[in-house]
């Protein structure tokens, strides 16, 4: 339900939340001046005789006078305690989650480490089964140290994009950075084979490992 409110240009206006003036407000010397001259207004317009059954010519209805309460009025009944749920900060399925997000102009792994805290210090937003309703807010740190904000979902969606359907997990490889064999390598002579007399260089990898380093900063030797 909307209530019709008379503005002080003429023009009647719905809004669904309003309140009454109290009486410090009323006995306000601003709120007299702001008074007199919408009571001038009004008269302007429609005389000063208009009375409760004319308001409809104006747009307006005649409604029962509400009366004011004060908050210690309300009853358990009329105003319920809510118990607020609140977020918890411990054993957070995204505490200590390792992420690959643009960070700059490339992509760098960043470690969530708390949850974003309002003055109060409680935890903003909500925490929520399903990832797009979650609302809550952590602090993101990467390798060098700097410190970002991320949404729940948008942390969720990082952590998705890095693993397959199959649930192993997607890295990209950054660049080869060493290089080493066991004793069973084959050195470089030890490759040739002679094919009807024509010596032939064959390509062997066993016994050879390349270290690997990742877009996520970490390293794997792979054979």
């Amino acid at each position: 339900m909307t209530a019709k409110i008379l503005t002080p240009t003429g023009k009647v206006v719905h809004r669904s939340t309003y309140r009454l003036l109290t009486p410090k407000e009323l006995a306000d010397s601003v709120e007299q001046v702001y008074m007199k001259a919408f009571l001038q207004m009004a008269e302007a317009l429609w005389g000063t005789h208009l009375v409760s059954g004319q308001l409809e010519e104006v747009g307006l209805i005649d409604i029962l006078d509400p009366q004011p309460y004060l908050d210690t009025q309300q009853t358990e009944k009329t105003f319920p305690v809510l118990e607020e749920e609140v977020t918890p900060k411990a054993g957070d399925k995204y505490i200590q989650a390792s992420i690959m997000i643009p960070h700059g102009n490339i992509f760098a792994c960043g470690t969530v480490f708390s949850h974003k805290c309002n003055a109060e210090g409680n935890a903003i937003g909500l925490v929520h089964d399903n990832p797009i309703l979650d609302s809550c807010i952590f602090d993101v740190e990467f390798a060098n140290g700097k410190v970002t904000t991320l949404t729940a979902n948008a942390i969720a969606k990082a952590m998705y994009a890095q693993c397959y359907p199959d649930g192993n997990k997607c890295i990209f490889l950054d660049e080869l950075i060493d290089v080493k064999h066991t004793d069973d390598a084959l050195t470089f002579d030890q490759q040739k084979i002679i094919v009807n007399g024509t010596t032939h260089q064959c390509k062997f990898t066993k016994g050879w490992f390349i270290c690997c380093r990742w877009k996520d900063g970490s390293t794997l030797w792979k054979k």
